[in-house]
């Protein structure tokens, strides 16, 4: 799960990346850091919601 979670996240990453690039490219300056700003609050929603759900494991809960 935590692989899956990972590519998604790396997949967002890369095209946010891209954003912020073409952004850039025409001229709007504040892209990079928007951009950057925004893949920091998308990491740790997933990060959120990785570590509830291996805590659960960790406490033997059953699986939704």
């Amino acid at each position: 799960m935590a692989d899956g979670l990972h590519a998604r996240t790396d997949g967002l990453t890369s095209l946010a990346v891209v954003g912020g690039s073409a952004g850039v490219a025409l001229g709007f300056p504040l892209a990079d850091p928007v951009v950057g700003l925004l893949i920091t609050v998308v990491i740790l929603f997933v990060l959120k919601s990785a570590a509830r759900d291996v805590f659960r494991r960790l406490m033997d809960s059953v699986d939704p």
